[in-house]
């Protein structure tokens, strides 16, 4: 809720999801957006699962996996197509 209210007050046009399975419902049901930005502690799955998801699904959409955490789990930076900054 804080980053959709951050990105826009930058004046971005945001769609906000509560859940991993919410956010696939979207993407799966409209335009693809420019970008994904998740966190990873979500209920039911992780963000580290819905950037495996999305990467399946749709291999060009971006997404940025945002997190407080300083430590992922072991394989979570594994994913395909992802760079960790």
């Amino acid at each position: 809720m804080n980053t959709v209210l951050l990105l826009e007050d930058l004046g971005m046009e945001t769609i906000e999801a509560s859940s991993g399975e919410e956010a696939l419902a979207i993407l799966g049901s409209r335009q693809l957006p420019d970008v994904v930005v998740t966190d990873h502690a979500m209920p039911k799955m992780t963000g580290a699962r819905l950037c495996e998801e999305i990467h399946a699904r749709f291999p060009t959409l971006p997404v940025v996996l945002a997190t407080g955490y300083a430590e992922l789990p072991e394989g979570a930076g594994d994913i395909s197509g992802v760079v960790r900054l």
